[in-house]
Order: C-alpha cells, then structure tokens, then sequence
C-alpha cells in the first residue's frame, strides 16, 4: 500500500496578501487519511465503498437515486439593455464580450454495460476520434510488437476490466484499432518512448493538415502544464472551479466533446478528450460528486495505472470518501492531484488528492477553509524531482490566488480563475508571451446550490479569448435531489 502523506496544501482562513500565506499553514486536525486498496478490490466490492471521511460507512446508493441528474440545459441568453442590479459598466462589458460560445458536440449513451454505452459514444464522435487517433502514430509506432505497451493494456486490464470494455466499444463505434483507444488512454506510455518526438524539435503534420509539434509536444502540455483549480468550503458556500488548459499552438481541443453517460441507469457527466475516457478534466455523476483533475508529473519508471482509467473509475463512487480511496489507488504509473466534492451528503465534503507511484496524499478542507492546486506537487514534494516541464505557470497561478482576496461565493471563484492580471503567467492563460499554454473552458460546481455552469467552446480559433466571468455560461445542470427520477438521457 502506498504511504499517505498529510502534509497540507496552502490554505487560507480570511487572509488575502502573500504576506499572510505562512500563517494560513495550518497543521488541521481534519487531514483525512484512508486505507487504500487495489483498484481491482475496490472492483470486486462494488462500486460503494467507505462513505465517511471519519469513519467507515457503506454508500447508501438508493438514497440518491432521487437525486439524479435530471435534465441539462443550455443557458438562454437575455438580449442587450441593462440588467437588474448591473453597473453601467458591466453592462458595457456585456454587450461587447457575451456573445454566444460555439456549441462542442455532446456524445449521449443509454446502456446497459460498458461495452455497448462506449460503441454508441464511438459511432456518434466517430469523425473526432478518427481525428484524434492519427494524432498518435508515433505511439502506436513504438508500441508495435512492444512487450512494455502490452503490460501497461494488462495491468490496466486486471484492475479495470469494464473500462478497457469501453474503449473497446467506443473503438468498434468508431470503426478503429482498439489498441490504439487503449494506448490513447494510456499516455504515461509516453514518458518511456524515447522515439515519440523530440521536444525541443520534432514537428509533424497535424490531422488539420498544418504543420506542428509532435503529439507528444501535446501530450505533454496539454495533461501536464494544463489545468487551475479553487476549492472553498465554508458554512454558505461549498464551490469548486476548474481551467481546463490546452497548448494554444494545436488545435487539438477541436476534436474533444462532452458525454452524457447513462450506464444501468447510472449517470456520469463531463468533458472528454475525443478517443479517451471521461474523468481527466473534470465531470460529475448522479450521486451529486464532482470531480476535476490536475495532471502531475512523478516519474514514470514502469506499468502500472493509468490516469485516464483512476480518473474514470472514481466517476463511479458514490460519496467523497469512496471517490478518495479509488484517487488514491495502488499502483498508478504517474500521478494526478484530484479534486472531489459532494452536493449531497452532509456538509459537502471536499478533497485533494495528491498521487504518485510510490505515495498518496489526501487532504480533506475543511470548513471555513480553501484550497489551491495546479500542476506542481505541494505535498508530495520528493514527487516533483525530475519533472520534465518548467514549473514557473503551476507556481505562479497558485502564487496568484494567494494573493488575490479569499472567495465567498460561486462568483468570486469564478472571477479569481479568469484573472489574467499576472501577464507572464496569468491563471487564465490566453496563450500569449511566456506562457503558450490557453484556457479552453472552466466549469463551476456550486455544490451547495446542487448547480454546475461550464463555459466550453468548440474552437479556440472561432471565439475571442475572453475570460468566462464576462460570459453567460454555455452549460447549466441542477443536481437538485427534487428533480425527476434518471431514466434516460438528457434534455437540452
């Protein structure tokens, strides 16, 4: 089992000036730490697990299944004139700046298994995952009749057996190789592929037909330099906001979509990477747990578990401290910083969880209390040596938000990600100057409310670069517990 670490991430308690940040280091006697289990025992269980941060309970899954999420729903937008309680400014602001967000294809599954619910997602992204997959030829490349790949699909295999059926669907729905789906799911591969791209030179031709930097050039900015994300639990608020990032030099964010999973009449909602398994940017299922993901950079030295599949299988817990222990699995090749919060139970529970090879670090917030994290280790700091990316854009948006005055509410969440006023590097990132790295969408979950708001665009290239608080969202969901029972796919 790997050793759990609770050191704790930088939290603040009514301060808002860097000055003030080594007082709001508190040593919490709320860290929870949690026994950990294999992913393939957490299987073997079930999909309840532990569902008390202090103590040992099973999920109540029944309890929630009038909690469903019910309906989805495109946000109207109101046409010009000034609003109620709006400043004249913020009016002009609106008029220039809220202009409708290009709609990003949703991919719908009503199944019975994992198997037919990921064909049917595969038949209608056909074309984007097509697209996606010529983007790894150099993977595919190295992999041929490599023992190495093979063990990272098994290993991958005995601990998820129903996720690797997924890909398998989704690959047939699509109509490709289903080992290219799988090595698609399993990027850590990368790390050991001496022959995927040099970063500093390779270009290839893009599936657009533009020339570019190699795919692993991609890999690497888009699931390791990417993502910001702001966790606030206090006793009137209980919000998490997350940044998805992307390399602004690739058009990559072109071929991803949202999904709409429904699973034996379970749901799962959220942004997906087109060919790839939802839950390594953000999502949230039926139970009312949301979760986002910041990708991290431990040192890969073997097989071992895939984020996209850790990411995916904690889509399935039922509470905070079941979602915790599927984090913190045994045996994950790399390592993520997963955020978890809960519109359901009782107080909103609210996690980080920090993962490597050899350690996981949970940290429950607590109330009156926030968190920061993006993509640079802050507890499992050993984690951290021999990183392959410049960690100057994680530490300066984290610097950032310490700096900026604690949130109260939804809202000021929403303003502190898509601040901008660090030009070098701003935490809502435009791609510009130092950092090349650019915001492609934000979700909110105000898990209080039981609401979430996205701001998702098809193409960086046909929407202006504007940050999402000058913006109507172009996702709303309730996760309301007075809403109609799950019984099918949904409205929009």
């Amino acid at each position: 089992l790997p050793r759990l670490s609770t050191r704790l991430l930088s939290f603040g308690f009514g301060a808002s000036r860097r000055s003030q940040v080594a007082a709001m280091r508190l040593a919490l006697g709320g860290v929870g730490v949690f026994a950990v289990a294999t992913a393939a025992q957490l299987l073997a269980g079930g999909t309840t697990g532990p569902c008390s941060l202090g103590e040992v309970e099973v999920c109540d899954r029944a309890s929630h299944e009038s909690a469903s999420l019910l309906q989805m729903s495109t946000l109207k937008r109101s046409g010009g004139g000034k609003q109620p309680n709006e400043t004249t400014s913020e009016a002009v602001l609106r008029s220039i700046e809220d202009k409708p967000i290009p709609d990003l294809p949703i991919a719908v599954c009503n199944a019975a298994g994992h198997y037919e619910c990921g064909r049917q997602v595969g038949k209608q992204m056909k074309k984007h995952i097509r697209r996606a997959v010529r983007w790894y030829s150099d993977l595919v490349k190295f992999c041929n009749g490599n023992a190495l790949c093979d063990k990272f699909i098994d290993v991958n295999n005995a601990s998820y057996p129903h996720l690797v059926e997924e890909v398998e669907g989704m690959a047939k729905g699509a109509k490709v190789n289903p080992r290219k789906l799988l090595l698609m799911n399993i990027q850590e591969i990368y790390d050991l592929c001496t022959s995927c791209g040099d970063l500093s030179s390779s270009t290839s031709r893009s599936a657009s037909g533009n020339t570019s930097r190699s795919f692993h050039q991609r890999a690497l900015h888009r699931h390791r330099l990417g993502c910001t994300d702001y966790l606030l639990r206090k006793k009137s608020a209980a919000v998490m906001g997350h940044n998805e990032d992307s390399d602004s030099k690739d058009q990559d964010w072109e071929v991803n979509y949202l999904v709409d999973l429904n699973i034996s009449g379970h749901r799962i909602i959220g942004y997906a990477y087109a060919g790839q398994l939802v839950g390594n940017a953000w999502g949230f299922n039926d139970a009312g747990l949301a979760v986002t993901m910041d990708s991290l950079s431990a040192e890969v030295k073997g097989p071992g578990l895939g984020t996209n599949f850790v990411g995916r299988h904690i889509l399935q817990a039922t509470c905070v401290a079941d979602a915790t222990m599927r984090a913190a699995v045994n045996g994950q090749a790399q390592g993520s910083s997963f955020n978890i919060g809960s519109a359901f139970e009782e107080g909103h529970p609210m996690a980080n969880v920090e993962t490597s090879p050899n350690a996981s670090s949970v940290l429950e917030v607590p109330v009156g209390g926030h968190a920061f994290h993006a993509n640079w280790y802050l507890r499992l700091l050993s984690a951290n040596t021999g990183a392959s990316f410049d960690p100057k854009p994680s530490k300066s948006r984290v610097g950032r938000l310490e700096e900026l005055p604690v949130a109260a509410s939804s809202k000021d969440v929403l303003y502190a990600l898509s601040d901008n006023d660090w030009l070098e590097y701003p935490i809502f990132r435009d791609g510009g100057w130092l950092d090349t790295d650019a915001t492609t969408n934000s979700v909110v979950f105000d898990l209080m409310a039981g609401t979430v708001q996205a701001w998702v665009q098809a193409s960086e290239k046909s929407v202006q670069h504007v940050r999402p608080f000058a913006r109507k969202p172009s996702h709303t969901w309730n996760l309301s517990a007075l809403m109609l029972n799950n019984t099918g796919g949904s409205e929009y």
